[in-house]
């Protein structure tokens, strides 16, 4: 949450989240409802009498439950999250936390193989093999994927989104109902774009920003990108055009998505792929490497997916074929 959400604090209630972790300690402790104190003296589970067995993997199902429940509920944070991104940055594939999805993923992979080998466990006594191999070793090497990964993620939001001083730009995700995915995602561009829309017809109805107002600014905003060509600048957001426009973020933000019928990242990617159809036909001598570089692009393999995007090939590919 503190990844997605630059406002959300620590509080005293969050400790709530440790309840499950207390009860599974005092049920399964020696001399709790389930493990006596003679039995706690078992070196290994596999030496607990089979009966027990059963007992202490049919006690152990809750954790994988939980460990579900708080995944979809972090996937939940995360899909409203990717989708708020693409309006305030233009380069988002070191921010999108993909690798918090997969990590989310792999917990429910992993719970979902847990519970069903202690429900066989504990209704059939079917060795599933030692425990070390699916819940220790697994557990070990998420640990670890999340201390690596988490070192290397960058700071999202600047300081002024995390104390709240900002009040140019709005984080993503401070307002769930504007950012709140329907149910049954379309899959036709159209049908995205009609519901693009209606969202945007509800998320600015009291914006203060009337049409006469949209119009000048879409206008002041095409020569802007026309003459200066802002979107040249790698990693430009929203909050740096909205000040070369002299405008707030916000206005910015609902002036491309009702004018251009698209979200500020789409509506950057778009302009610099049209300088780089340019650059392709025009400097020959630039490799396709030094052209993504010109045209805005972080990197080649960026490039490479958002140029595959737009027009169903590669830039080496539109070079041959324009030639």
């Amino acid at each position: 949450r503190l990844l997605v959400q630059p406002q959300w604090q620590v509080t005293p209630i969050q400790l709530l989240h440790l309840l499950p972790v207390l009860i599974a300690t005092l049920v399964l402790y020696p001399g709790g409802p389930v493990v006596t104190i003679e039995q706690g003296s078992y070196d290994t589970f596999e030496s607990l009498p089979e009966t027990l067995q059963s007992h202490i993997a049919l006690a152990s199902t809750p954790v994988f439950i939980s460990l579900v429940i708080y995944s979809v509920l972090a996937l939940q944070l995360l899909r409203p999250y990717q989708r708020a991104i693409k309006e305030q940055f233009s380069a988002i594939e070191s921010i999108n936390l993909n690798w918090l999805t997969m990590l989310i993923w792999f917990c429910i992979a992993l719970a979902t193989v847990s519970f069903i080998s202690e429900m066989l466990r504990a209704v059939t006594h079917f060795d599933v093999g030692p425990r070390a191999a699916y819940s220790v070793v697994s557990s070990v090497v998420m640990i670890y994927f999340i201390g690596l990964m988490g070192l290397r993620q960058p700071l999202i939001f600047d300081q002024g989104q995390r104390s709240g001083d900002s009040a140019q730009t709005t984080p993503p995700c401070a307002d769930p109902t504007s950012l709140a995915i329907t149910n049954g995602e379309t899959n036709t561009e159209q049908e995205q774009a009609s519901q693009l829309n209606a969202e945007n017809d509800k998320k600015y109805q009291k914006s203060g920003l009337d049409d006469d107002r949209v119009e000048a600014l879409w206008e002041k905003l095409q020569v802007l990108m026309n003459e200066h060509k802002p979107y040249l600048e790698p990693g430009i957001k929203l909050a740096d055009l909205a000040s070369q426009a002299n405008t707030r973020p916000n206005y910015l933000s609902q002036v491309i998505n009702s004018k251009a019928g698209e979200s500020f990242f789409d509506f950057i990617n778009r302009h610099r792929i049209e300088a780089a159809k340019k650059l392709l036909l025009e400097q020959r001598q630039l490799t396709v490497s030094d052209i993504a570089q010109e045209a805005g692009f972080n990197s080649q393999n960026v490039f490479n997916g958002h140029f595959k995007k737009h027009l169903g090939m590669t830039p080496t590919q539109y070079r041959k074929q324009q030639a």
